[in-house]
């Protein structure tokens, strides 16, 4: 039995990321595709390939006829149609099974974006209250994204797919973890975020020495607000936490020390009252309370002081 795969031809958000500094930090965002675009790759009727030939799928089969016929960024478009109206994802499941390994990083940034649209159209807190995971398919796709990502982190994965976390990238890809946090919020060595923190962290492998060298205010900030959200490996370098947070303290506005001091308080990051570096840590943190106590919102003293 053949079914077709409907499709709205309204404009739909569709996102794109571009570059905004030579070191290639993505900076990610939204535009809306007109009518012509969208009717280039789907009808209302069905979705069509750029041949012009509707694309059916066949229950029993289980394939697309036109797949080989898509370009990935057809592909793209067409999931942020099917996943922003809530229609049925098993055609484009399919596509992406087919596609997803020849996505660039940017590819999956878009797809990681949509999933994250369909979580704030729906107002869930993440994708377990979303539609998309209660649905058979819509579970596959969402543990088919993450595995993927998931996979790129090893160089083993191939120069065109690797995810590096060198210290040219490693804060970019931060950036990256901000978006699954929208749609993921497991804990575990199953998110995409978990793998991403304590390979940076790790003490193990001296990954945490090479890459907490590296690290920029914002970039330090980025990695804690994340750092909060995960479970820690018994090697992550809690002390490195530390050592980093006293250098750039004073770099830092009272939202941002707040966030710091809210996931140390969180995952426990304490060296002991008589530490040389947690007394001085502390300390630093009350001085600036006392020095901006007129200015300080009460939310922030809150995580301060509860640190």
């Amino acid at each position: 039995m053949l079914r077709r795969i409907t499709l709205h031809t309204g404009r739909q958000l569709l996102c794109q990321s571009r570059r905004h500094n030579p070191a290639g930090l993505l900076q990610l965002k939204c535009f809306s595709f007109t009518r012509e675009k969208l009717a280039r790759s789907a009808t209302v009727q069905s979705v069509r390939n750029i041949t012009g030939r509707e694309c059916n799928i066949d229950q029993n089969v289980g394939t697309l006829p036109c797949l080989d016929h898509l370009s990935n960024m057809d592909v793209i478009e067409a999931f942020c149609n099917v996943s922003s109206t809530g229609q049925d994802l098993t055609g484009i499941n399919l596509a992406l099974q087919k596609r997803l390994k020849s996505f660039n990083y940017q590819d999956l940034c878009k797809i990681v974006i949509s999933l994250g649209q369909i979580v704030l159209t729906e107002n869930c807190e993440d994708s377990k209250d979303a539609c998309l995971a209660n649905t058979e398919t819509g579970r596959e796709i969402l543990m088919m994204v993450r595995l993927e990502c998931i996979e790129r982190l090893s160089s083993h994965s191939g120069k065109d797919r690797f995810i590096s976390l060198n210290n040219d990238n490693f804060q970019n890809v931060l950036d990256f973890c901000h978006l699954w946090l929208k749609i993921d919020k497991d804990k575990s060595s199953k998110s995409f975020t978990w793998h991403v923190i304590n390979k940076i962290g790790s003490s193990e492998t001296k990954t945490s020495v090479r890459r907490f060298r590296h690290f920029t205010k914002d970039g330090f900030v980025s990695f804690c607000v994340l750092m909060g959200h995960v479970n820690l490996n018994k090697d992550f370098h809690k002390y490195y936490c530390t050592v980093k947070f006293v250098d750039l303290l004073p770099l830092m506005n009272q939202a941002q020390i707040a966030e710091v001091c809210d996931s140390f308080e969180r995952k426990e990051i304490t060296h002991g009252l008589d530490h040389p570096m947690e007394i001085k840590l502390k300390r630093m943190v009350m001085d600036f309370i006392k020095e901006n106590r007129g200015e300080i919102a009460s939310v922030n003293v809150t995580k301060m002081s509860s640190f």
